[in-house]
């Protein structure tokens, strides 16, 4: 779990501010948020949770599970923080709006996608069976490609075929950043 315990005894022990070496490699690039209020979770008492950059397996899960923008924004949090999406829809308001602010700001502010005419340099280079993917090249929707009622599954599913990459290599792609660039420049063609 992705959660940090409250020791709420007076006499704080010293150590259970320490990171190991396996907490703090499990920590890297993610975000802490600290809770407005304490929570229980799991038997836990919470006062912080950690949350990790999303990826597109993140938005396709909460693109099939949350009927609207909202639910699909919880769903995509509960599951970057390792957390059950149902215990977060049962917790104060407070607790959840900290969340989808940390959130949102994780989007980098300054980010611009790195384009050189159709091929796209990817801020989080993709594994691929042992191989590292640091660009890809989108090709140009066809009238049958835009046409398509674009649900979360069926852009996934596009955004895949134009790259020339299966949607498994997809799944751990960035979703903020290299996806959401993809989706857009496809969506563009809609608008020309």
């Amino acid at each position: 779990m992705t959660a940090k315990a409250n020791n709420s005894s007076d006499t704080k022990d010293q150590t259970s501010n320490v990171t190991s070496m396996d907490e703090a490699r499990n920590r890297a690039g993610k975000t802490r948020v600290r809770l407005p209020v304490s929570v229980n979770y799991d038997g836990e008492s919470l006062d912080e949770l950690w949350l990790r950059l999303p990826i597109v397996l993140d938005g396709i899960v909460a693109g099939n599970q949350g009927k609207t923008e909202n639910a699909m924004t919880l769903i995509m949090i509960a599951q970057c923080a390792d957390i059950d999406a149902d215990w977060l829809w049962e917790q104060n308001p407070k607790i959840s709006n900290k969340l989808v602010s940390a959130f949102t700001n994780m989007k980098d502010p300054t980010h611009e996608p790195e384009w050189d005419g159709n091929t796209l340099t990817l801020k989080k280079p993709l594994d691929i069976e042992g191989k590292k993917v640091v660009s890809v090249v989108l090709k140009e929707p066809t009238t049958r490609d835009l046409m398509d009622e674009s649900s979360q599954e069926k852009t996934y599913e596009l955004v895949a075929r134009l790259i020339g990459l299966k949607t498994r290599d997809i799944r751990d792609m960035d979703y903020l950043h290299d996806y959401r660039d993809l989706v857009d420049r496809v969506n563009s063609f809609r608008n020309t």
